[in-house]
């Protein structure tokens, strides 16, 4: 009776360690995920519908539980993943030496355990961040034209008019430290929590952005890494996890957390998610994160339009309060105090991995213009009132038609000039831009 349990271990210890469950489950899952990448590559409509019916569910499964958990995991698990592979790589080593029996089986069992845990975090990567690339582009959704997507500088100017506008409005109400800069009163987490109820908010009122994805961003105790790095934040598919560094600029925390939501949503290419955090940010009943928004799409607008056209430039420039240039100078002094080699070494490396993806790089972050502009000229896009009443509006359904455009909310410019303000004209948002990445 004894020997059963001596020969079942026999058994298994016998068995080819390549041909165990779980191993050989994790080497078929990752061959199976990219055998749907290759067919999602010339099958974009089986890839809305692979998102649609199964990603975005697990996705929200998965970021509900992770959301109950106050501190970031990703974090978290990167360090406990170093520990625990220090102390198992010397456990291993002991082992060797005590018992020099069967070193290879022992070698060869614990290369196959790492390849495993490797395969697995890729299989994760794959269907929360690489398969949803090859969703049909945003623009084609909306059905927009070349034209839709070529603005002209007078344009492009416009719709930086409408949004100083909004953002002069909305900054007289909210709260400044002793230098005249944005500062919330409310700490991360509440603006986080806020945050990542955007685009449950949003696919109310847009059945083109359900189902919504949950996810709550999170705070990073690697902040001031991420800012060497010209980071603002990332999103860890791992966990469907949005990461959000909070030493950068309190006015820029929100939008980088709509940002990194963005792609927890499954709009995981950089100028749909640059475009999609204005949008959600712009229709919040949240005073600062709908401000927050809008300064995130002024830094991306407003270099465009200097690279088309200058004197434009100068003219939106002039048009914003002296609170607001303030908010832009602080962030782009931020940004620019942490350039280095690091910061250039991780934007070549950024840059290439968006490639490899199918993007334009680093520059499809200024490529989100095209949407921006969409967006802010488009009556029927969701919207809140640019200032005053903070609730939410009633929830209706709402007919896309992106041949509809116009002005929302009329600017009111003409109140401040670069020599009111008591600052330098010369503030250049195009350097925050060039400089940092999500």
């Amino acid at each position: 009776m004894k020997r059963a349990p001596q020969e079942a271990y026999l058994k298994k210890a016998a068995r080819p360690i390549l041909l165990r469950p779980f191993p050989l489950f994790t080497v078929t899952l990752t061959l199976l995920l990219y055998a749907l990448d290759f067919l999602f590559r010339w099958q974009s409509g089986l890839a809305e519908l692979f998102c649609l019916r199964v990603e975005l569910p697990l996705a929200g499964l998965l970021a509900r539980g992770v959301a109950l958990i106050p501190f970031s995991l990703t974090e978290t698990c990167f360090f406990a993943g170093l520990i625990l592979l220090i102390v198992l790589a010397f456990r291993a080593f002991l082992r060797l030496l005590r018992l020099p029996g069967r070193r290879f089986r022992r070698f060869l069992r614990g290369v196959v355990s790492l390849a495993t845990a490797v395969l697995l975090g890729l299989n994760l990567y794959l269907f929360f961040y690489q398969l949803p690339q090859k969703r049909p582009p945003l623009a084609a959704k909306l059905k927009l034209s070349p034209a839709d997507l070529s603005p002209r500088p007078e344009e492009l100017a416009s719709s930086a008019k409408v949004l100083i506008g909004e953002m002069n409005e909305l900054r007289k109400d909210l709260p400044e430290d002793r230098e005249g800069v944005f500062r919330t009163e409310k700490g991360p987490y509440s603006c986080f929590v806020k945050s990542s109820q955007a685009f449950s908010q949003l696919g109310s009122w847009e059945p083109l952005f359900s189902p919504a994805v949950q996810a709550r961003p999170k705070p990073l105790t690697l902040s001031p890494l991420l800012s060497r790095m010209g980071l603002a934040g990332f999103y860890s598919p791992f966990f469907v996890e949005p990461q959000v560094n909070t030493q950068q600029p309190k006015a820029l925390w929100a939008s980088t957390a709509l940002h990194e939501l963005a792609h927890a949503n499954g709009y995981t290419r950089e100028d749909e998610a640059e475009a999609l955090a204005f949008l959600l940010g712009r229709q919040h009943p949240d005073a600062e994160l709908r401000y927050s928004s809008r300064l995130g799409a002024l830094q991306r607008l407003l270099p465009a339009l200097k690279q088309s056209d200058e004197v434009l430039w100068q003219e939106s420039m002039s048009a914003l309060s002296p609170a607001c240039r303030r908010d832009l100078a602080a962030s782009s002094a931020f940004w620019q105090s942490r350039q280095g080699k690091l910061a250039e070494k991780v934007r070549d490396v950024n840059d290439r991995f968006l490639k490899s993806q199918g993007q334009s790089g680093v520059a499809a972050y200024s490529e989100s213009v095209r949407l921006l502009h969409f967006f802010i000229r488009n009556k029927d896009l969701p919207q809140q009132p640019a200032g005053g009443d903070d609730k939410a509006r009633p929830k209706r359904p709402v007919e896309t038609s992106p041949s509809q455009t116009g002005e929302s909310n009329p600017p009111q410019t003409g109140e401040s000039s670069p020599t009111q303000t008591g600052e330098s004209s010369e503030i250049s948002p195009a350097k925050t831009s060039e400089s940092r990445s999500r």
